[in-house]
């Protein structure tokens, strides 16, 4: 069974869905992408991703909330989330894995490399496991 490649990236700037996506296509990644919450469950559901690359910072629901609804539901409790942000205060970071967060990646650091990233920390979480 080949394994699920999928990824959906949630962010409500348009120029950072393109660039996440380009990235991760480039390493055989197939990203689906999101502007907001509502878009964000629908497509959670309907396609199950191997990963959700999150915002935290969106109008509307923000990142937290959104965050929540996918570890409480049980058709999204199993999808790796990564936090895809530029919050770099401890706090925010630690309510985030308080929450469910299964990693984190800067947006300014790691949106050139997302793909390689991405890769790199789904195999270090399924080492742990």
């Amino acid at each position: 069974m080949k394994r699920n490649r999928k990824i959906l990236i949630v962010d409500d700037e348009a120029i950072i869905r393109t660039c996440a996506a380009h990235n991760l296509r480039q390493h055989g990644y197939l990203p689906i992408l999101a502007s907001n919450a509502d878009e964000a469950r629908e497509l959670a559901r309907l396609h199950s991703p191997q990963v959700i690359l999150l915002d935290l910072r969106m109008p509307g629901i923000d990142g937290f909330e959104l965050l929540s609804e996918f570890k409480c539901s049980t058709a999204t409790a199993h999808i790796k989330v990564f936090i895809m942000s530029d919050f770099q205060e401890i706090g925010i970071m630690e309510q985030a894995f308080a929450i469910g967060a299964d990693d984190y990646l800067s947006k300014a650091e790691h949106l050139s490399t997302i793909g390689a990233d991405v890769e790199r920390k789904l195999l270090r979480l399924a080492e742990a496991a």
